[in-house]
């Protein structure tokens, strides 16, 4: 199983990450740090987002406008896109993330030894389709106030705004 790889300061570069997508208009649902489940490897780490605006216009087309904001100064340089994991609210990775609601960072067990039960903390790891999680690498994000069908106008906000930073 994966070590912890998000330290705060990775974890604050992420959130800086997101900001600066949503001040250039882009709708982020969910945002998490994940690794894959059979990973012992730090550069395994991605930050992981899903956004109801990838269903209407798709991952490729996003990706070209996340490359274009990082080349452009227009999101922190920390996070740089090969990193960074989309999917739409419809796809299993983003119907699962849904479901997931205040869950414990740690566990406890009891545990018998020589002194009689003692309690030991254990981290707690959420599995979502292939790859994992923890409680702490969850960003709690508000919404954006996007009515259904609005996906396309909210795309074409966020592409201008990134189209406008200066090249």
């Amino acid at each position: 199983m994966a070590e912890d790889f998000v330290d705060l300061s990775r974890f604050e570069a992420g959130k800086r990450y997101i900001d600066a997508l949503e001040k250039l208009g882009f709708s982020v649902d969910y945002a998490l740090w994940t690794v894959p489940s059979d990973t012992d490897v730090p550069d395994d780490t991605q930050l992981s987002i899903v956004s109801h605006i990838i269903e209407a216009v798709g991952s490729n087309t996003v990706y070209e406008l996340l490359f274009k904001a990082y080349e452009r100064a227009g999101t922190p340089p920390e996070i740089d896109p090969w990193i960074v994991s989309l999917y739409g609210t419809n796809t299993a990775f983003g119907r699962h993330v849904t479901t997931i609601h205040d869950v414990a960072d740690e566990a406890y067990l009891t545990i018998m030894t020589e002194d009689g039960p003692q309690k030991q903390a254990v981290q707690t790891w959420l599995q979502i389709v292939d790859r994992f999680t923890k409680p702490r690498w969850i960003y709690k994000l508000a919404h954006f106030d996007d009515k259904p069908g609005d996906d396309w106008w909210a795309f074409e906000r966020f592409r201008r705004n990134v189209e406008a930073l200066a090249a």
